[in-house]
């Protein structure tokens, strides 16, 4: 964490910080001792939990903690910053779209530009660009957990949520 939270924001281009923050990831799930058991539970009735790990409000990065069930669908949306994500356990895939014709709230369609899917160890570098949804493909009954890395704090970000049928 300290090793992301000390990179230069102020002069890396956005690939060089997406590719320095994957390598630190990696870096880290050699070894997967370095999360409570509690990490890999969620309690009966609860589908998803996203704890944030760090998060610097004013200059970045945050980084959360996503434990969910699987079956689970996120919803389309962006960050309007890079991300970098990185599977401990289940599978992930992110559906990745472009958005044709935005106009403020409006746009024509979502196609689906590019699937990846994640497994454990896996790490996924997005641009601040990205229009994506999370889909949890684990295992039935299997959870799926993974560390999030924003080069910003999510929660003071004006992001936008795609919805495919009524086009806004």
């Amino acid at each position: 964490i300290d090793k992301i939270a000390s990179l230069d924001y102020e002069i890396l281009e956005e690939t060089e910080i997406i590719s320095s923050v994957k390598n630190n990831m990696q870096d880290l799930f050699s070894n997967q001792n370095f999360l409570p058991k509690w990490a890999f539970k969620l309690d009966s009735g609860v589908s998803e939990r996203d704890c944030i790990l760090a998060t610097d409000i004013e200059n970045g990065p945050m980084i959360t903690l996503v434990t969910w069930n699987s079956g689970c669908v996120g919803k389309i949306h962006d960050h309007l910053t890079w991300g970098v994500i990185g599977v401990i356990s289940g599978k992930e895939r992110c559906l990745s779209y472009k958005c044709v014709d935005r106009k403020e709230n409006k746009f024509k369609e979502c196609i689906l530009d590019k699937e990846d899917v994640l497994s454990p160890g896996d790490v996924f570098g997005m641009s601040s660009s990205i229009i994506h949804n999370m889909v949890n493909i684990a295992d039935r009954n299997e959870v799926s957990v993974s560390i999030h890395i924003y080069g910003k704090d999510l929660r003071y970000v004006d992001r936008s949520v795609f919805d495919i049928k009524t086009k806004r």
